[in-house]
């Protein structure tokens, strides 16, 4: 859908007449727009990557999760949507993401996950898995496997070689890590219900806004659902959009072991996952490589059309970064 196309569309399913329509700088895999109605009220209007390219139910994830939360008043409210245009209307939230982090905004951020975990059994069961949850050591093996061998399918002598002589090897250290120290019980069978959490999925500052008054709100749940809190944990301290101190780490990683704490192998998933989880950002890093990936990014950012190269060779000094950090840390975490 074009920029000019979106507020004709957006026009058969708003609840009051369009004045103007307004592209937002983008934000991950979605275009987002700011919609002006002739009420003088705001919109945020969203439209997702076609799911030719993508077949994750983005829309459909986000509407149920800002319905769930709405009485949390910490996402926007759903206001309209329409699957077959692939477009959403949310409240409009007055904010922006918050620039110097502070021990308040690691504060939101937990009572956030405490509240998803306060929400009743039944209805967290019954809500769909997080897009690409890992519930077992198996499947996060499995997971980052493909990844791997998604990458090496490319004619790219630079990304082969950093495949060859960076991620392979220590994917060989890494998948031993795992298997050493993975709880035998939830290695090949599936977490249990009761230790399985609702989680953003794609969690952290880089999608939260803040207010005036300092509070956030967060925002882009398309990836919502049941997950590992092993997952949601390591997501947040390894997540390349966040630049965070160690002391805020550290922090985080106290809290959310508290709100957990009632899972005696949470620790240990954690341990085992934690240098898998790194490889599995180093190769999310190199999506940009990846025909569907590129299409997704521009998707979201048409100026970056003629900047692939470049970016590509960003994104493959990110991942060897993480790769670095990894190995000097010998596998463990070091913010517990």
């Amino acid at each position: 859908v074009s920029d000019v196309d979106c507020k004709r569309l957006a026009q058969t399913f708003c609840p009051e007449h369009i004045d103007s329509v307004t592209r937002l700088p983008g934000r991950g895999n979605s275009r987002t727009y700011q919609v002006l109605t002739n009420s003088n009220k705001s919109y945020c209007l969203k439209s997702y990557p076609d799911q030719l390219v993508d077949p994750r139910p983005r829309l459909c994830n986000e509407v149920n999760a800002c319905d769930l939360l709405e009485d949390l008043r910490l996402t926007p409210r759903s206001v309209a949507h329409d699957e077959e245009l692939n477009l959403a209307f949310f409240e409009w939230i007055d904010g922006d993401s918050p620039g110097l982090i502070t021990t308040k905004h690691i504060d939101q951020a937990l009572s956030f996950v405490k509240k998803l975990k306060e929400i009743p059994d039944d209805v967290q069961n019954n809500y769909p898995e997080a897009s690409e949850a890992c519930l077992s050591g198996v499947q996060l093996i499995c997971q980052v496997q493909e990844r791997i061998e998604n990458l090496e399918s490319i004619d790219n002598m630079e990304l082969q070689q950093f495949l060859k002589t960076s991620i392979r090897p220590l994917w060989e250290e890494t998948r031993k890590w795992i298997g050493d120290n993975w709880p035998n019980i939830s290695f090949e069978t599936k977490l249990a219900d009761s230790k399985q959490t609702l989680s953003p999925s794609d969690f952290g500052f880089h999608n939260s806004l803040q207010r005036g008054d300092g509070s956030l709100w967060f925002v882009d749940l398309e990836y919502f659902g049941r997950d590992d809190p092993v997952k949601l944990i390591t997501d947040f301290l390894w997540h390349p959009a966040m630049n965070l101190q160690v002391a805020h780490k550290i922090q985080w990683s106290k809290g959310v072991f508290e709100i957990f704490g009632q899972d005696l192998e949470l620790r240990q998933r954690f341990r085992a996952a934690w240098p898998a989880y790194a490889l599995r950002w180093a190769l999310i890093m190199l999506n940009e490589f990846l025909q569907e990936g590129w299409r997704k990014r521009i998707h979201a950012k048409p100026e970056l059309e003629h900047e692939r190269e470049n970016v590509q060779q960003q994104q493959l000094l990110k991942a060897a970064n993480i790769c670095e950090r990894v190995r000097g840390e010998k596998l463990e975490c070091p913010y517990v």
